[in-house]
């Protein structure tokens, strides 16, 4: 009777790491046999639009093109940076990109916030500088994502796209993208209220049209409508007087503790705004930083005193001769989702005889904000803004130029939000921080595969399984499947990839679902694989049919389960074998923070 072949040997856990450092010093990439698919050796003649940013990613992709099965071991992933003296918003207000770490929380475009869920230093890089319309800027690497608007783009759901700057500093090369591209703005959060010692309209009124002296608190305007909103906001002890025709003093009422101090002069005093004179009016500190209604009211006060509406456009603007207060107002604006463009001009008056005088340089600064905003309380001044000058919630903001900054240290943020963004310099909103899946839409959109498959174990750190979760099965694989759904929305559109999984032509597979299916001429991306058994491992590899590539990633030292991993078994069993590539990353293409980085190495040595 003839001996069955005996059982391949079952590599001990000691081999396995022996293995793994093997491959990560043998340069990363282990020597592959070309595959024997006719169609897959096609697909490897045919050119990817993809960039690669390392070379660990380089060989990554090469393998992808090459082989039948990519391993892709290790944490990996290419930095989306900015310098670290680049400011990060937070609900407080803001901080230096070098002094956020992992749970700071951040303010997020659309009102909300999230924390920071990792912080990956990336080193000296090269620094670009976008410049924007409205003259507000940002600093980043030029892998830096931007989630980016051109009315060109097809199908109309895919106008929104995210790319990195290198790419935007290629499109802005060409004529037919000038002025063309934009990134959205923000939309404000209600912030915190501030106790602050004047009402903000108040302050904003006497900033514009008030004189701010020693000794007394005058206030100049010819409405009527503007003295009834002071007169409101006052408290008892203090009135408005009418002086000369539109001079009105804020005054202490007599005989209500005549010897006490005018508290609204001395609340000036405190704010340090008393005695200044025009070209060095400013806002205090803590009034940038209040609640929305509180800043919405600064701004109106502003605005009602030194704020106008073009007759022919309708455009509403705010002038001052004080450089300090046109970028406070800027950043006011910005704040609250607006967009704030200032010119200089020459300032000019109207004497007593009727003839104009001139006093130096003044910052015009024209807004433009969602409808949602009211920028005036002066009726007159309402009424002059025509309803279809506003934008709406189509607001945005149009990127002019790219320029080389340099050379600086920088990091990269992992932000906990839908479309992982944050704020940054300027209230400019940003992205932050997976190839083989861009590769995968590439290959789907030629019509060189058939279908894309994505499945990964429904397992966390907190060994919950998806049974836990509540609804069908597509809706309990929905979390795990989000990061992959955000770059194929990116890449085909939303309600294209809505078509695309119902045609099947994009499949979501749970490993626990898997048994008894063949894939054929597909993409199949397995990934979290540090947290697959052997059995399941073997499992899905033997479902593999003709004309299909797969990738498996995961992090054997990032792994949720006890014992053995299927990623670790394999990993041992393939090397040398035909068709199979094993990309193992190196510390350098973590991207993670130093902490975690020192962790990682120290959990290795065991």
């Amino acid at each position: 009777m003839a001996k069955s072949a005996p059982k391949a040997k079952r590599p001990t856990k000691k081999e396995v790491r022996a293995e793994r450092r093997s491959s990560r010093r043998s340069g990363n990439v282990t020597e592959i046999t070309p595959g024997v698919s006719p169609e897959l050796d096609e697909r490897r003649r045919q050119p990817t639009r993809l960039s690669y940013k390392t070379q660990a990613q380089y060989h990554y992709m090469d393998s992808i093109r090459k082989n039948i099965l990519t391993i892709g071991d290790g944490p990996a992933g290419t930095g989306k940076a900015q310098p670290l003296d680049s400011l990060v918003r937070t609900p407080s207000g803001w901080l230096r990109m070098g002094e956020v770490t992992v749970g700071t929380i951040v303010a997020t475009p659309d009102g909300g916030q999230a924390p920071v869920t990792a912080v990956f230093p990336q080193g000296k890089k090269d620094i670009y500088r976008i410049n924007f319309e409205d003259g507000r800027s940002a600093e980043c690497c030029p892998e830096h994502l931007w989630r980016v608007y051109c009315y060109d783009w097809q199908p109309s759901d895919s106008r929104w796209r995210i790319i990195d700057t290198e790419a935007l500093i290629d499109l802005l090369r060409k004529p037919s993208y000038t002025n063309r591209l934009y990134v959205q703005l923000l939309q404000p959060d209600e912030g915190v209220e501030k106790d602050l010692p004047i009402d903000p309209y108040l302050l904003g009124l006497l900033i514009g049209d008030g004189h701010l002296g020693e000794n007394c608190v005058r206030l100049t305007t010819s409405d009527e409508f503007i003295i009834e909103q002071v007169r409101q906001i006052l408290p008892p002890s203090m009135t408005v007087e009418h002086r000369q025709k539109f001079d009105y003093a804020l005054v202490k009422v007599e005989g209500r503790g005549s010897k006490d101090k005018n508290p609204l002069l001395e609340a000036l005093r405190e704010l340090g705004l008393t005695g200044l004179k025009s070209p060095s009016k400013r806002i205090p500190s803590e009034y940038l930083e209040g609640s929305l209604k509180q800043k919405l009211s600064l701004i109106q006060g502003l605005m009602d005193s030194d704020g106008t509406v073009d007759k022919a456009t309708g455009t509403p603007s705010f002038c001052t001769t004080s450089l300090t207060l046109a970028a406070q107002f800027q950043y006011l604006i910005r704040s609250i989702g607006g967009l704030a463009k200032s010119c200089k001009r020459p300032s000019t008056y109207v004497k007593e005889d009727g003839s104009l005088g001139g006093c130096g340089i003044a910052f015009n600064i024209t807004v433009r904000i969602p409808n949602r905003i009211q920028l005036f309380r002066l009726p007159r001044k309402i009424e002059n803004i025509p309803e279809e000058y506003q934008y709406g919630d189509n607001l945005r903001l149009r990127v002019r130029s790219i320029e080389y900054v340099g050379v600086k240290e920088a990091q990269c943020i992992s932000v906990d939000h839908v479309d992982h963004l944050y704020i940054t310099d300027g209230f400019v909103v940003t992205h932050n921080t997976y190839v083989c899946t861009k590769f995968a839409c590439e290959e789907l959109e030629a019509n060189r595969i058939s279908k894309i498959i994505v499945t990964r174990p429904a397992i966390e750190a907190a060994d919950e399984q998806m049974g836990f979760l509540p609804g069908t099965l597509e809706e309990k694989f929905a979390p795990y499947f989000q990061p992959f759904r955000e770059i194929f929305v990116e890449h085909f559109g939303a309600s294209h990839l809505d078509n695309l999984m119902k045609r099947g032509r994009i499949e979501v597979a749970p490993m626990a679902y898997i048994r008894g299916l063949t894939f054929r001429d597909a993409f199949i991306i397995l990934d979290e694989a540090q947290n697959t058994s052997p059995k399941q491992m073997k499992l899905f590899l033997t479902r593999v049919g003709e004309n299909t590539t797969v990738v498996v990633n995961g992090d054997t030292d990032q792994k949720d389960i006890k014992g053995l991993s299927g990623l670790e078994d394999l990993i041992a069993r393939v090397g040398g074998m035909p068709s199979v590539g094993h990309i193992a990353f190196e510390d350098d293409d973590i991207v993670r923070s130093g902490f975690v980085k020192d962790i990682l190495t120290r959990y290795r040595r065991r």
